[in-house]
């Protein structure tokens, strides 16, 4: 088994591994995510709980919010490695992306 990188764009996201065997027959297709993007989110917002100093709920909101993420994340994984769902993986994955980049709206 060899692996040969055919892609010119950056990995991000669901994505289709077609392994081939060697008379470049494409084997059964997997699914897997990237996570790259979404963990440097879940890392800012940890560090942003934790270097928070508010007198309010923001504070707690950022670490609800990166607890959220890291689920919606792991639902990713799961339903595109164990059960194949393409469909369910890419709304998961673009779930946790959406609140990576949501802003909020608390004013403090």
């Amino acid at each position: 088994l060899s692996f040969v990188y055919t892609s010119e764009t950056a990995f991000v996201g669901v994505i289709q591994i077609l392994p081939k065997d060697q008379f470049e027959v494409i084997l059964t297709p997997t699914y897997s995510v990237v996570e790259c993007k979404i963990l440097c989110c879940l890392t800012n917002l940890l560090y942003a709980a934790m270097e928070c100093t508010c007198k309010c709920d923001k504070c707690k909101e950022d670490l609800l919010r990166a607890e959220k993420v890291y689920l919606f994340l792991n639902a990713a994984r799961y339903e595109a490695e164990h059960n194949s769902n393409l469909t369910q993986a890419v709304k998961n994955y673009n779930k946790a992306n959406e609140l990576c980049v949501e802003v909020c709206a608390c004013g403090c």
